[in-house]
């Protein structure tokens, strides 16, 4: 039995992008969840509310994996980079996947 990812997150605007890369996960069975983020902005606003309710109803599941777009309006990539160092320590620190 292979051991699944509990959450991947996926950023990126291109609503088919995000579609293509949930059935690819999906059939890949690798995770148990996949959420997805059309901004960086929001994708920020998830993680700090999934660390916040980890444990409490699994509502919001942290993410094990981040798959990120770097060409987005309003908050690029490299935007969410600079602002997810500056999230709380002690939040885990997630891998992040440029795609």
């Amino acid at each position: 039995m292979k051991q699944k990812l509990n959450c991947i997150l996926l950023i990126d605007d291109d609503e088919a992008s995000n579609f293509l890369s949930n059935i690819i996960i999906e059939e890949a069975d690798c995770a148990v969840h996949i959420k997805s983020n059309q901004n960086a902005k929001s994708a920020l606003d998830y993680i700090a509310d999934s660390a916040t309710l980890t444990g409490k109803n699994n509502t919001l599941p942290y993410p094990d994996l981040i798959f990120l777009d770097i060409n987005m309006p309003l908050m690029d990539g490299w935007e969410f980079l600079g602002e997810y160092k500056t999230l709380k320590n002690n939040l885990r620190q997630i891998p992040i996947i440029i795609m």
